[in-house]
Protein backbone atom coordinates (compact mmCIF):
# COMPACT_ATOMS: atom_id res chain seq x y z
CA UNK A 1 0.00 0.00 0.00
CA UNK A 2 3.17 2.28 0.35
CA UNK A 3 2.37 3.32 4.01
CA UNK A 4 3.88 7.11 4.68
CA UNK A 5 3.66 8.84 7.94
CA UNK A 6 4.73 12.62 8.34
CA UNK A 7 4.68 14.55 11.53
CA UNK A 8 2.47 17.69 11.37
CA UNK A 9 2.70 18.91 15.06
CA UNK A 10 3.29 17.82 18.53
CA UNK A 11 0.40 16.15 18.65
CA UNK A 12 -0.72 15.05 14.85
CA UNK A 13 0.54 12.74 12.06
CA UNK A 14 -0.91 12.81 8.70
CA UNK A 15 -1.07 9.37 6.93
CA UNK A 16 -1.00 8.57 3.30
CA UNK A 17 -1.05 5.72 1.30
CA UNK A 18 -2.46 3.52 -2.25
CA UNK A 19 -5.58 2.02 -1.98
CA UNK A 20 -4.91 -1.16 -4.41
CA UNK A 21 -7.98 -2.82 -3.62
CA UNK A 22 -11.63 -2.80 -5.20
CA UNK A 23 -13.95 -4.68 -3.05
CA UNK A 24 -12.72 -2.91 0.51
CA UNK A 25 -15.64 -1.55 2.80
CA UNK A 26 -13.50 0.00 5.33
CA UNK A 27 -9.57 1.21 5.96
CA UNK A 28 -8.24 -0.17 9.32
CA UNK A 29 -5.59 2.06 10.73
CA UNK A 30 -3.39 1.00 13.89
CA UNK A 31 -0.84 2.54 15.97
CA UNK A 32 1.94 1.58 18.08
CA UNK A 33 4.11 3.94 20.34
CA UNK A 34 7.71 3.78 20.65
CA UNK A 35 8.01 -0.24 19.14
CA UNK A 36 6.26 -1.80 16.11
CA UNK A 37 4.37 -4.82 18.45
CA UNK A 38 1.74 -4.04 20.46
CA UNK A 39 -0.75 -2.31 17.90
CA UNK A 40 -4.35 -0.80 18.40
CA UNK A 41 -6.80 0.40 16.16
CA UNK A 42 -6.90 3.97 16.80
CA UNK A 43 -8.93 4.80 13.35
CA UNK A 44 -11.49 3.33 10.47
CA UNK A 45 -12.33 5.15 7.16
CA UNK A 46 -14.44 4.80 4.45
CA UNK A 47 -13.85 2.42 0.64
CA UNK A 48 -11.42 4.65 -1.73
CA UNK A 49 -9.95 6.55 1.41
CA UNK A 50 -6.22 7.44 0.97
CA UNK A 51 -5.32 9.86 4.01
CA UNK A 52 -5.76 9.66 7.26
CA UNK A 53 -4.99 12.35 10.39
CA UNK A 54 -4.74 11.17 13.71
CA UNK A 55 -4.02 13.69 16.45
CA UNK A 56 -4.26 13.69 20.32
CA UNK A 57 -1.06 12.18 20.14
CA UNK A 58 1.88 12.59 22.79
CA UNK A 59 4.56 14.89 22.12
CA UNK A 60 8.01 13.95 21.09
CA UNK A 61 7.23 10.37 20.65
CA UNK A 62 7.86 8.00 18.05
CA UNK A 63 5.12 5.91 16.51
CA UNK A 64 4.93 2.75 14.42
CA UNK A 65 1.70 2.45 12.14
CA UNK A 66 -0.20 0.02 9.50
CA UNK A 67 -3.06 -0.18 7.33
CA UNK A 68 -5.17 -2.93 6.36
CA UNK A 69 -7.72 -3.25 4.12
CA UNK A 70 -11.53 -5.08 5.37
CA UNK A 71 -14.79 -6.01 3.73
CA UNK A 72 -17.85 -8.26 5.29
CA UNK A 73 -15.61 -11.07 4.29
CA UNK A 74 -12.04 -10.72 6.07
CA UNK A 75 -9.23 -8.24 5.64
CA UNK A 76 -6.08 -8.06 3.75
CA UNK A 77 -2.76 -8.23 4.78
CA UNK A 78 -1.15 -5.05 6.64
CA UNK A 79 0.38 -2.87 4.67
CA UNK A 80 4.11 -1.59 5.50
CA UNK A 81 4.83 -0.08 8.52
CA UNK A 82 5.53 3.62 8.59
CA UNK A 83 7.29 5.87 11.42
CA UNK A 84 6.38 8.99 12.83
CA UNK A 85 8.02 11.16 15.54
CA UNK A 86 5.68 13.53 16.79
CA UNK A 87 7.10 17.21 17.05
CA UNK A 88 8.96 17.69 20.23
CA UNK A 89 8.23 20.09 23.37
CA UNK A 90 11.18 22.77 24.40
CA UNK A 91 13.05 20.10 26.04
CA UNK A 92 13.31 18.44 22.27
CA UNK A 93 14.33 21.43 21.07
CA UNK A 94 17.78 20.69 22.56
CA UNK A 95 20.46 18.17 21.28
CA UNK A 96 20.21 15.24 23.54
CA UNK A 97 22.35 14.26 26.25
CA UNK A 98 25.31 12.34 25.33
CA UNK A 99 25.66 8.43 26.34
CA UNK A 100 27.73 7.61 29.37
CA UNK A 101 29.73 4.67 30.86
CA UNK A 102 30.30 2.54 27.37
CA UNK A 103 31.39 -0.39 27.40
CA UNK A 104 32.63 -3.43 24.84
CA UNK A 105 33.57 -6.91 24.90
CA UNK A 106 33.75 -9.75 22.62
CA UNK A 107 30.56 -11.80 22.09
CA UNK A 108 30.47 -14.63 19.95
CA UNK A 109 33.00 -15.32 16.76
CA UNK A 110 33.73 -11.99 15.32
CA UNK A 111 30.95 -10.22 17.41
CA UNK A 112 31.30 -7.13 19.41
CA UNK A 113 28.68 -6.05 22.33
CA UNK A 114 28.84 -2.44 22.48
CA UNK A 115 26.98 -1.28 25.61
CA UNK A 116 26.01 2.43 27.63
CA UNK A 117 23.74 4.37 29.55
CA UNK A 118 20.88 6.18 28.08
CA UNK A 119 21.01 9.86 29.37
CA UNK A 120 18.58 11.49 27.39
CA UNK A 121 14.86 11.32 26.79
CA UNK A 122 14.87 13.27 23.27
CA UNK A 123 16.53 10.93 21.31
CA UNK A 124 15.73 9.77 17.81
CA UNK A 125 18.11 6.79 18.59
CA UNK A 126 21.55 6.14 19.05
CA UNK A 127 24.72 5.73 16.74
CA UNK A 128 27.53 3.68 16.61
CA UNK A 129 30.64 4.01 15.37
CA UNK A 130 34.12 1.84 15.13
CA UNK A 131 37.38 2.31 13.95
CA UNK A 132 40.81 -0.10 13.74
CA UNK A 133 42.90 2.76 15.88
CA UNK A 134 41.62 5.72 18.77
CA UNK A 135 42.66 8.48 16.36
CA UNK A 136 40.28 6.85 13.49
CA UNK A 137 38.87 7.28 11.53
CA UNK A 138 35.58 5.94 12.44
CA UNK A 139 32.58 5.00 10.53
CA UNK A 140 29.27 4.00 11.28
CA UNK A 141 28.61 0.43 12.28
CA UNK A 142 24.93 0.49 12.73
CA UNK A 143 22.36 2.71 14.59
CA UNK A 144 19.40 1.66 17.28
CA UNK A 145 16.08 2.47 18.06
CA UNK A 146 15.29 5.19 20.88
CA UNK A 147 15.98 4.26 24.53
CA UNK A 148 17.82 1.31 23.41
CA UNK A 149 20.89 0.90 25.48
CA UNK A 150 22.97 -2.17 23.79
CA UNK A 151 24.47 -2.70 19.61
CA UNK A 152 25.85 -5.94 18.76
CA UNK A 153 28.94 -5.22 16.24
CA UNK A 154 29.01 -8.07 13.57
CA UNK A 155 30.78 -10.12 10.84
CA UNK A 156 34.48 -8.21 12.80
CA UNK A 157 37.83 -10.48 12.01
CA UNK A 158 38.59 -12.68 15.10
CA UNK A 159 40.95 -11.34 17.22
CA UNK A 160 41.17 -8.10 15.39
CA UNK A 161 41.03 -4.63 17.88
CA UNK A 162 38.75 -2.46 17.56
CA UNK A 163 37.73 0.96 18.62
CA UNK A 164 33.75 2.12 19.69
CA UNK A 165 32.09 5.67 20.74
CA UNK A 166 28.51 6.50 20.67
CA UNK A 167 26.52 9.82 20.69
CA UNK A 168 22.09 10.32 20.71
CA UNK A 169 20.77 11.37 17.46
CA UNK A 170 18.27 14.68 17.45
CA UNK A 171 14.69 14.93 16.25
CA UNK A 172 13.80 15.85 13.06
CA UNK A 173 16.59 18.79 12.67
CA UNK A 174 18.19 18.76 16.37
CA UNK A 175 21.95 18.07 16.46
CA UNK A 176 23.06 15.24 17.71
CA UNK A 177 24.85 14.66 21.16
CA UNK A 178 28.00 14.84 22.23
CA UNK A 179 30.79 11.51 21.54
CA UNK A 180 30.83 9.20 24.44
CA UNK A 181 34.28 8.61 26.16
CA UNK A 182 36.24 5.72 23.15
CA UNK A 183 36.18 1.97 24.37
CA UNK A 184 38.29 -0.25 22.78
CA UNK A 185 37.84 -4.80 22.83
CA UNK A 186 38.99 -7.62 20.30
CA UNK A 187 36.35 -9.42 18.49
CA UNK A 188 35.92 -12.47 19.83
CA UNK A 189 38.23 -15.61 18.73
CA UNK A 190 35.19 -18.24 19.58
CA UNK A 191 31.74 -18.12 20.75
CA UNK A 192 30.50 -17.59 24.06
CA UNK A 193 27.02 -16.96 25.93
CA UNK A 194 25.59 -19.81 23.75
CA UNK A 195 24.04 -22.64 25.36
CA UNK A 196 25.87 -25.09 22.86
CA UNK A 197 29.38 -23.26 23.76
CA UNK A 198 30.43 -22.87 27.86
CA UNK A 199 31.27 -19.86 28.88
CA UNK A 200 33.32 -18.12 31.88
CA UNK A 201 32.49 -14.59 31.01
CA UNK A 202 30.08 -13.52 33.66
CA UNK A 203 29.18 -10.58 32.50
CA UNK A 204 27.88 -11.66 29.24
CA UNK A 205 23.79 -12.82 28.83
CA UNK A 206 23.21 -16.35 29.86
CA UNK A 207 19.61 -17.22 28.08
CA UNK A 208 17.36 -19.89 29.34
CA UNK A 209 13.76 -20.02 27.92
CA UNK A 210 10.59 -22.06 29.67
CA UNK A 211 7.63 -23.02 28.25
CA UNK A 212 4.89 -21.24 30.71
CA UNK A 213 1.99 -22.98 28.97
CA UNK A 214 0.61 -24.22 25.72
CA UNK A 215 -2.80 -23.49 24.24
CA UNK A 216 -5.22 -25.06 22.76
CA UNK A 217 -3.93 -28.52 24.62
CA UNK A 218 -5.61 -30.49 21.60
CA UNK A 219 -4.86 -28.79 18.10
CA UNK A 220 -5.95 -29.62 14.98
CA UNK A 221 -3.44 -29.61 11.70
CA UNK A 222 -3.93 -26.00 10.40
CA UNK A 223 -5.31 -24.64 14.05
CA UNK A 224 -3.28 -21.63 15.71
CA UNK A 225 -1.42 -21.77 18.45
CA UNK A 226 0.00 -20.17 21.55
CA UNK A 227 2.77 -20.62 23.64
CA UNK A 228 3.38 -18.78 26.61
CA UNK A 229 7.26 -18.36 27.60
CA UNK A 230 9.85 -16.88 30.31
CA UNK A 231 13.05 -16.19 29.10
CA UNK A 232 15.90 -15.72 31.50
CA UNK A 233 18.77 -13.81 31.54
CA UNK A 234 21.49 -15.76 34.19
CA UNK A 235 24.13 -13.01 33.83
CA UNK A 236 24.59 -9.89 34.45
CA UNK A 237 25.24 -8.26 30.56
CA UNK A 238 22.03 -7.76 28.93
CA UNK A 239 21.66 -8.64 25.31
CA UNK A 240 19.60 -9.88 22.73
CA UNK A 241 17.96 -13.50 23.06
CA UNK A 242 16.50 -15.09 20.06
CA UNK A 243 13.86 -17.90 20.43
CA UNK A 244 12.57 -20.36 18.47
CA UNK A 245 10.39 -22.77 18.86
CA UNK A 246 9.58 -26.43 17.86
CA UNK A 247 7.41 -29.76 17.88
CA UNK A 248 8.96 -32.75 18.55
CA UNK A 249 8.63 -36.53 19.27
CA UNK A 250 11.33 -36.20 22.26
CA UNK A 251 13.38 -34.11 24.68
CA UNK A 252 15.90 -32.99 21.93
CA UNK A 253 16.24 -30.61 19.62
CA UNK A 254 17.49 -31.66 16.24
CA UNK A 255 17.47 -31.57 12.17
CA UNK A 256 13.71 -34.23 12.87
CA UNK A 257 11.86 -31.25 14.61
CA UNK A 258 9.84 -29.19 13.13
CA UNK A 259 10.09 -25.69 13.61
CA UNK A 260 7.04 -23.70 14.47
CA UNK A 261 8.31 -19.99 14.00
CA UNK A 262 8.89 -18.62 10.50
CA UNK A 263 11.77 -16.58 12.13
CA UNK A 264 13.23 -16.50 15.66
CA UNK A 265 11.53 -14.30 17.82
CA UNK A 266 13.69 -11.67 19.15
CA UNK A 267 13.50 -10.12 23.32
CA UNK A 268 15.93 -7.31 24.53
CA UNK A 269 16.31 -9.00 28.25
CA UNK A 270 18.40 -6.90 31.28
CA UNK A 271 21.08 -8.35 32.94
CA UNK A 272 19.80 -10.91 35.91
CA UNK A 273 15.98 -10.19 34.75
CA UNK A 274 13.31 -12.48 32.97
CA UNK A 275 10.83 -11.28 30.26
CA UNK A 276 7.49 -13.04 29.50
CA UNK A 277 5.58 -13.39 25.96
CA UNK A 278 3.69 -14.97 23.74
CA UNK A 279 4.97 -17.13 20.98
CA UNK A 280 2.16 -17.58 18.17
CA UNK A 281 2.49 -19.72 15.37
CA UNK A 282 -0.26 -22.73 13.26
CA UNK A 283 0.57 -26.46 13.34
CA UNK A 284 1.50 -27.70 10.35
CA UNK A 285 -0.94 -29.83 8.08
CA UNK A 286 2.11 -32.40 7.87
CA UNK A 287 2.45 -33.07 11.62
CA UNK A 288 0.94 -36.35 12.47
CA UNK A 289 -1.64 -37.05 14.75
CA UNK A 290 -0.60 -38.25 17.99
CA UNK A 291 1.48 -36.60 21.15
CA UNK A 292 3.64 -33.53 20.10
CA UNK A 293 6.50 -32.21 22.57
CA UNK A 294 6.74 -28.54 22.34
CA UNK A 295 10.32 -27.36 22.64
CA UNK A 296 11.51 -23.83 23.13
CA UNK A 297 15.46 -22.47 22.89
CA UNK A 298 16.68 -19.43 23.36
CA UNK A 299 20.77 -18.33 22.33
CA UNK A 300 21.96 -14.70 21.82
CA UNK A 301 20.82 -12.87 18.99
CA UNK A 302 23.89 -13.03 17.20
CA UNK A 303 24.64 -16.71 17.49
CA UNK A 304 22.20 -17.20 14.85
CA UNK A 305 23.23 -19.11 12.46
CA UNK A 306 27.02 -19.74 13.62
CA UNK A 307 28.85 -22.41 12.18
CA UNK A 308 29.89 -23.63 15.91
CA UNK A 309 25.94 -23.55 17.25
CA UNK A 310 25.54 -27.79 17.61
CA UNK A 311 22.34 -29.75 18.44
CA UNK A 312 21.26 -31.06 20.95
CA UNK A 313 20.68 -27.76 22.45
CA UNK A 314 19.29 -27.47 25.96
CA UNK A 315 15.66 -26.69 26.59
CA UNK A 316 14.03 -25.27 29.09
CA UNK A 317 10.63 -26.76 30.15
CA UNK A 318 8.33 -28.13 27.58
CA UNK A 319 4.36 -28.52 27.09
CA UNK A 320 2.96 -31.89 25.47
CA UNK A 321 -0.09 -31.11 22.99
CA UNK A 322 -2.49 -33.66 21.51
CA UNK A 323 -2.97 -33.12 17.62
CA UNK A 324 -6.49 -34.35 16.65
CA UNK A 325 -6.77 -35.31 13.28
CA UNK A 326 -8.82 -34.03 10.61
CA UNK A 327 -12.61 -34.95 11.62
CA UNK A 328 -16.09 -35.24 11.70
CA UNK A 329 -17.72 -36.34 15.40
CA UNK A 330 -21.15 -36.59 16.69
CA UNK A 331 -21.65 -35.60 19.97
CA UNK A 332 -23.72 -38.50 20.18
CA UNK A 333 -23.58 -42.43 19.79
CA UNK A 334 -27.26 -43.18 19.48
CA UNK A 335 -29.78 -41.24 18.64
CA UNK A 336 -33.64 -41.83 18.50
CA UNK A 337 -35.92 -41.76 15.13
CA UNK A 338 -37.56 -38.27 15.20
CA UNK A 339 -34.99 -36.29 17.60
CA UNK A 340 -32.16 -33.90 16.26
CA UNK A 341 -28.22 -34.85 17.36
CA UNK A 342 -25.39 -32.18 16.65
CA UNK A 343 -22.46 -33.05 15.15
CA UNK A 344 -18.67 -31.13 14.28
CA UNK A 345 -17.02 -31.12 11.06
CA UNK A 346 -13.33 -29.98 10.78
CA UNK A 347 -12.74 -28.15 7.14
CA UNK A 348 -9.16 -27.85 6.15
CA UNK A 349 -7.34 -25.87 3.42
CA UNK A 350 -5.12 -27.72 1.24
CA UNK A 351 -4.11 -25.47 -0.76
CA UNK A 352 -0.98 -22.75 -0.66
CA UNK A 353 -3.16 -20.00 -0.86
CA UNK A 354 -5.63 -18.43 1.46
CA UNK A 355 -9.73 -19.65 0.50
CA UNK A 356 -12.02 -17.59 0.35
CA UNK A 357 -15.83 -19.05 -0.78
CA UNK A 358 -19.31 -20.76 0.32
CA UNK A 359 -18.75 -24.14 1.51
CA UNK A 360 -21.46 -26.51 1.91
CA UNK A 361 -20.90 -29.50 4.33
CA UNK A 362 -24.03 -32.24 4.07
CA UNK A 363 -24.24 -34.67 6.50
CA UNK A 364 -25.10 -38.28 5.60
CA UNK A 365 -26.24 -41.83 7.43
CA UNK A 366 -24.29 -44.22 5.76
CA UNK A 367 -23.50 -47.92 5.58
CA UNK A 368 -20.59 -48.17 4.12
CA UNK A 369 -18.28 -45.04 4.63
CA UNK A 370 -19.14 -43.71 1.31
CA UNK A 371 -21.44 -41.29 -0.43
CA UNK A 372 -24.36 -42.52 -2.47
CA UNK A 373 -27.79 -43.43 -1.48
CA UNK A 374 -27.43 -43.06 1.57
CA UNK A 375 -29.83 -41.05 3.77
CA UNK A 376 -29.01 -36.77 3.74
CA UNK A 377 -29.80 -35.83 7.51
CA UNK A 378 -28.57 -32.58 7.83
CA UNK A 379 -26.63 -29.43 5.74
CA UNK A 380 -25.49 -26.48 6.63
CA UNK A 381 -23.75 -23.71 4.27
CA UNK A 382 -20.56 -21.43 5.46
CA UNK A 383 -19.11 -18.18 3.97
CA UNK A 384 -15.32 -19.12 5.49
CA UNK A 385 -12.23 -17.31 4.64
CA UNK A 386 -9.34 -20.14 5.97
CA UNK A 387 -5.31 -19.48 5.21
CA UNK A 388 -3.08 -22.11 3.52
CA UNK A 389 -3.12 -25.06 5.68
CA UNK A 390 -5.59 -23.70 8.53
CA UNK A 391 -8.40 -25.64 9.74
CA UNK A 392 -11.93 -24.97 10.99
CA UNK A 393 -14.48 -26.63 13.01
CA UNK A 394 -18.13 -26.23 12.22
CA UNK A 395 -20.91 -27.39 14.25
CA UNK A 396 -23.69 -28.93 11.77
CA UNK A 397 -27.18 -30.24 13.75
CA UNK A 398 -28.57 -33.71 11.75
CA UNK A 399 -32.64 -34.84 12.54
CA UNK A 400 -32.83 -38.42 11.93
CA UNK A 401 -36.57 -38.74 10.36
CA UNK A 402 -39.22 -41.27 11.52
CA UNK A 403 -38.72 -42.87 8.37
CA UNK A 404 -35.58 -43.92 9.25
CA UNK A 405 -34.28 -47.92 9.60
CA UNK A 406 -33.10 -48.99 13.70
CA UNK A 407 -29.65 -50.09 13.01
CA UNK A 408 -25.92 -48.88 13.30
CA UNK A 409 -24.78 -46.54 10.69
CA UNK A 410 -21.42 -44.53 9.86
CA UNK A 411 -21.56 -40.59 9.99
CA UNK A 412 -20.55 -39.26 6.49
CA UNK A 413 -19.93 -35.32 6.55
CA UNK A 414 -19.47 -34.34 2.47
CA UNK A 415 -17.62 -30.71 2.15
CA UNK A 416 -18.22 -28.92 -1.10
CA UNK A 417 -16.27 -25.46 -1.70
CA UNK A 418 -15.88 -22.95 -4.03
CA UNK A 419 -12.82 -20.85 -4.38
CA UNK A 420 -12.00 -17.41 -5.38
CA UNK A 421 -8.62 -17.99 -5.03
CA UNK A 422 -5.76 -20.42 -5.00
CA UNK A 423 -6.53 -21.99 -1.57
CA UNK A 424 -8.30 -25.08 -1.63
CA UNK A 425 -11.16 -26.93 -0.11
CA UNK A 426 -11.22 -30.26 -2.17
CA UNK A 427 -15.29 -30.83 -3.47
CA UNK A 428 -16.15 -34.10 -3.08
CA UNK A 429 -14.08 -34.76 0.82
CA UNK A 430 -15.73 -36.62 2.76
CA UNK A 431 -15.17 -37.77 6.47
CA UNK A 432 -16.50 -40.53 8.41
CA UNK A 433 -17.23 -41.13 12.21
CA UNK A 434 -18.85 -44.20 13.54
CA UNK A 435 -20.75 -45.97 14.89
CA UNK A 436 -24.09 -44.13 14.78
CA UNK A 437 -26.67 -46.53 16.09
CA UNK A 438 -30.32 -45.15 15.25
CA UNK A 439 -32.75 -46.41 17.68
CA UNK A 440 -36.88 -47.05 16.55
Amino acid sequence: MGLTAVASSQNQVELTWTDTSNNETNFEIQASPNNNRRFRRVGLTGPDVTTFSLGALDAGTNYFFRVRAINAIGQSNFSNQAQARTQGTAVDSQPPAAPTDPSAVGGSTGTVIVSWTDKSTNEAGFQVERATSTDGPFVIAGTTDPDATTFIDQDLSPGAVYYYRVRANGVNDIAPSAYSPIVSTSAAESGVGSPSAPSNVPLLPQFNVNILRARPTEPLPGEKGRVHVRVDNGGQYPGTAAITLFASADDIIDATDTPLLDDPRTVFVRGSNSKSLNLNFTYPITLPAGHVRLLARAVNAADVGATDSTDPLPVGDSAVVTLKATEVVSLQSSVQRGNRGVAFVTILNTGNDTYKGLSTITLSASSDSEIGDDVIIGATARRLTLRAGQAKRIKVRFDIADTVAPGTYTLVAKIDGSSTTTGIIPVGTTLADGPLTVTA
